[in-house]
């Protein structure tokens, strides 16, 4: 059995803090930093908190490709087996 989770990574370096993947996140996952990086910019934080649905609407509507959103599957394993054969913490990309 799995349990799909999902991480949102911010590429500061392409983040221009228009602030569209806030607006459209209804987790309240994304906000935008009170304080200005060294660029000067505001940029896009994640909120450890809040949970991710992995609707992709932020990684979607960001114009520079900034938001990285990515499905993490968690391996429960039945007491008593073995785990032989499975990853725990599999990453791969969301929407696949």
């Amino acid at each position: 059995m799995s349990d799909k989770r999902f991480e949102i990574t911010v590429l500061d370096h392409l983040c221009k803090g228009c602030g569209l993947c806030v607006a459209f996140c209804e987790q309240g996952k994304l906000y935008i930093r009170a304080k200005p990086n060294r660029r000067g910019v505001q940029t896009v934080a994640v909120r450890a908190e809040a949970d991710c649905t992995g609707c992709l609407q932020c990684a979607t509507i960001c114009p520079d490709g900034a938001v990285q959103v990515t499905r993490i599957e968690v391996w429960s394993t039945p007491p008593g087996s073995s785990a032989k054969g499975r990853s725990a913490g599999v990453e791969e990309p969301a929407g696949t």
